[in-house]
């Protein structure tokens, strides 16, 4: 099976006692009271985003950029941490496609 990489990078803002973790790429948030677990919820719902992208042959839907915003907000940031996650495999379905196996996420702040 073929390994695929997609690069994938994250703004991470407090807003009202929450932090919430905005992946550009895919317009995918997660929240928590804290940053580690907004950047948590965040990395489920793209492992999930991609998932059912992958099921329903709809590769189309993992990418939809968030509000140009927020890229401005990770320009002005600054790099907090770089690592990897990884997506459990999903079946290739009768595509005959290959599942994406990791994905390459980057932290940021906005200060």
């Amino acid at each position: 099976m073929q390994k695929l990489r997609i690069q994938l990078r994250a703004v991470l803002y407090e807003q009202d006692g929450q932090w919430f973790a905005h992946c550009l790429e895919m317009d995918v948030v997660g929240h928590g009271k804290t940053k580690k677990i907004a950047f948590a919820m965040m990395n489920d719902a793209i492992g999930q985003q991609i998932e059912c992208s992958l099921v329903h042959q709809n590769q189309a839907n993992i990418f939809q950029p968030a509000d140009p915003r927020l890229f401005q907000m990770y320009m002005l940031g600054s790099d907090v941490v770089e690592g990897f996650m990884e997506i459990r495999d999903v079946p290739a379905g009768n595509s005959g496609r290959t599942a994406i196996k990791a994905v390459e996420t980057r932290e940021y702040a906005y200060v």
